[in-house]
């Protein structure tokens, strides 16, 4: 990791969509050869944040997986993860906001707000704010995937949900 330096490429909010594809491509693969040649069966991952985890309340890291489907490997996934100290995490309306910028932005099967946490076991769980999904999940074959369900799901050791209310042509769950 090092500072922004004179000719770096600017902030990706700000990047034009076929910029932000090139620069993918040209930064975020794994697999030879060289661009324009598709990507191969191990995808791409790719991840975005600033220098500051940790220090910075306002810290933000957002995460692109994609082409990775296979045994052992997660979906295609984004993560956006805002630091646990984060105002995000103090408004419903305002984490609501972002999970419809999300959906709007990549089109997904579902989403979900949720935090990792220790268990008395000392193992990590997943604590759920907000999820959506606009049909119930159904399990899916294992392998090729590496769970029935896409983490976090299912959130049944969450207990039920505080509110549940129609939200973009499904279901949106939350918990408070």
């Amino acid at each position: 990791m090092r500072k922004f330096r004179p000719g770096d490429l600017a902030e990706v909010v700000n990047m034009e969509p076929a910029d932000l594809a090139d620069l993918i491509d040209s930064r975020g693969r794994f697999d030879p050869p060289k661009p324009p040649a598709a990507v191969s069966q191990t995808g791409f991952n790719l991840l975005y944040r600033n220098d500051l985890k940790g220090l910075d309340p306002s810290f933000l890291s957002l995460s692109v997986r994609a082409g990775q489907y296979g045994p052992g490997r997660v979906e295609n996934r984004v993560g956006l993860r805002p630091d646990t100290k984060h105002e995000l995490w103090k408004d419903l309306d305002r984490g609501i906001e972002v999970l419809e910028a999300l959906v709007e932005t990549w089109d997904p099967d579902w989403a979900s707000a949720y935090a990792l946490i220790d268990t008395d076991d000392d193992e990590i769980g997943s604590r759920p704010w907000l999820a959506w999904t606009p049909k119930p999940l159904e399990p899916r074959p294992n392998p090729p995937y590496a769970r029935p369900y896409p983490a976090p799901f299912p959130l049944d050791h969450a207990g039920p949900p505080a509110e549940v209310r129609a939200w973009r042509g499904g279901e949106l769950q939350i918990w408070p």
